[in-house]
């Protein structure tokens, strides 16, 4: 027996690629798995086109000739900020960023309104509000991308600044006063 599943538009997280190589081919792969819209950066764009994957938009100014169906979005301060302006203008209620570096300043602005998780340095990164919980098996590691005041953890032990381990299986909760807080698990 099979399952059909229909994919509506913008149903899935759009897919934000300026770094290919922060993630291996299994793990963009199956981010790629639902066909999700797919925004190259400049600098990603030839690698992208050359492994296959159908690019729908493309951040920046292209060095080469891009195919006819691509939209070209334009350029703002930066070009993370450039694709999440399009991306949440368009109606996208998600995205994944697969980014070189961590940007919390640009990201910070649209939490709010978008779900927004980053894969970058080997980490999977994403916005939280006070009173999280998630189920983690024993040991796993989690990391605090900034400080914030009044954090109060519940089923993780701190093992360095910011650095944190799941005590026992089940889950952790973390409480703190501050709009959100972005964790990092390792991938």
């Amino acid at each position: 027996m099979s399952s059909h599943h229909i994919v509506r538009e913008k149903q899935e997280p759009a897919l934000y690629i300026a770094s290919p190589d922060q993630l291996d081919e299994e793990q963009l792969g199956q981010l790629l798995e639902w066909s999700p819209y797919v925004v190259a950066g400049a600098g990603a764009y030839e690698v992208l086109h050359a492994r296959g994957i159908k690019i729908d938009a493309l951040a920046g100014t292209p060095e080469q000739h891009v195919q006819e169906h691509i939209t070209l979005i334009p350029p703002l301060r930066n070009e993370l900020l450039s694709v999440l302006t399009f991306l949440q203008a368009n109606g996208h209620a998600a995205v994944h960023c697969i980014t070189a570096a961590f940007d919390a300043e640009t990201l910070r602005g649209f939490s709010a309104g978008m779900t927004i998780v980053t894969f970058a340095q080997g980490e999977k990164i994403y916005p939280v509000k006070s009173g999280y919980s998630k189920w983690l098996p024993a040991g796993e590691t989690l990391r605090l991308m900034h400080d914030v005041p009044g954090l109060e953890t519940e089923g993780l032990k701190n093992r360095c600044e910011n650095g944190y381990d799941t005590i026992a299986d089940g889950f952790f909760r973390l409480r703190f006063d501050a709009p959100l807080l972005f964790i990092a698990e390792a991938l």
